[in-house]
C-alpha cells in the first residue's frame, strides 16, 4: 500500500515525552506537541484550544493520543460534546485516575510555593523533555479526572499491565480497554504498541 492510500494519522505524545524520540516507519504521521512536549510549565487552557483546532480541521483523520493528551481529548468530549465526526480514537496510556485520598493530598498540596515542587521523571533522558513536571501539574491532571467517566469512554484504550503511573485494575471499567505487556522500561511509555497501531 503506498503512502498516498495511508488515512493521515494524528499523534499527540503525552506529558513529558519528547516528540523527536518516537520514530514511526508511517510517512502519514502528523505529530501534534502540546504545551507539555516543550521545555516549559504547562499551560493547558492552551492545549485545549489546540486540540478542538485539530479536531475542527481533521475530520476523518485516526487519532492516537498518549497519557495526558488522551484526557484532554476525553474530557473535552465528556464536558464540551467536542466534534469528533469521523475521527477513530485510539488512547495509549491515559492519564486517567480515580479519586482517592492519594489525589485529595496531591491537589490539597499543590498550592502557593508549593505548587512549583519539582516531581522527578522516571522517564530516560533521551525521551523526555524536562528532569521533573511540576506538583501543580499533577494536581491539574487529577482536577481534570473528576470530569470523566470511564463509562462512557467510546475510544478504543491501550495499558501496559505493568505501567508505573496508571491504576490498571481501575481501568477495567472502560468498554474498549486492551491490556497488552511490554518488555521496555518505561511501560507507561507504550512505545512497542504505539509502533504496531502507527506503522
Amino acid at each position: 500500500m503506498t503512502s498516498k492510500n495511508r488515512e493521515t494519522i494524528i499523534f499527540f505524545p503525552g506529558l513529558n515525552q519528547a516528540p523527536a524520540s518516537f520514530i514511526f516507519s508511517n510517512p502519514n504521521v502528523k505529530f501534534i506537541s502540546l504545551s507539555f512536549n516543550k521545555n516549559s510549565r504547562p499551560d493547558i487552557e492552551k492545549d485545549l484550544e489546540r486540540i478542538r483546532k485539530v479536531f475542527k480541521e481533521n475530520g476523518r483523520s485516526s487519532i492516537v493520543a498518549h497519557s495526558l493528551a488522551a484526557l484532554l481529548i476525553e474530557w473535552l468530549i465528556q464536558n464540551e460534546n467536542l466534534d469528533i465526526r469521523n475521527c477513530k480514537i485510539t488512547y495509549v496510556a491515559p492519564a486517567f485516575y480515580p479519586h482517592n485520598l492519594l489525589t485529595k493530598f496531591v491537589k490539597a498540596s499543590a498550592r502557593g510555593a508549593l505548587s512549583r515542587l519539582p516531581i522527578p521523571s522516571l522517564a530516560p533522558l533521551k525521551t523526555r523533555v524536562r528532569s521533573y513536571v511540576e506538583l501543580g501539574v499533577y494536581a491539574e491532571i487529577l482536577a481534570l479526572n473528576e470530569g470523566v467517566l470511564l463509562k462512557k469512554i467510546n475510544a478504543s484504550v491501550i495499558v501496559d499491565k505493568r505501567d508505573e503511573m496508571l491504576n490498571v485494575k481501575y481501568l477495567k471499567a472502560i468498554s474498549g480497554l486492551e491490556i497488552v505487556r511490554e518488555n521496555h522500561f518505561p511501560h507507561h511509555r507504550c512505545y512497542t504498541s504505539l509502533k504496531r497501531i502507527i506503522d
